[in-house]
């Protein structure tokens, strides 16, 4: 059984190795766009990991950084 690793997950790699590797920026970009959605526990993860890597959500940065602002518009709609 394949079991696919969750965001939860990713954050805690990318901050145990500090730095957000290909591999875990393209499994949470994978997992944000097939799930359409953020879990307050996910969101919570994606926080921790933009506050602690000082990553800032700017259009001229990664595809992360993209979909966090995302994430941010649509919980401050919330």
């Amino acid at each position: 059984m394949d079991t696919q690793p969750t965001i939860r997950q990713l954050v805690e790699k990318a901050l145990y190795y500090r730095q957000i590797t290909p591999e875990i920026e393209n499994g949470i970009n994978e997992i944000l766009g097939r799930l359409g959605y953020v879990s307050d526990v996910d969101y919570e993860a994606l926080e921790l990991l933009i506050e602690n890597l000082g990553l800032k959500p700017r259009r001229s940065t990664t595809a992360l950084t993209l979909n966090m602002s995302i994430v941010y518009e649509i919980y401050a709609k919330m």
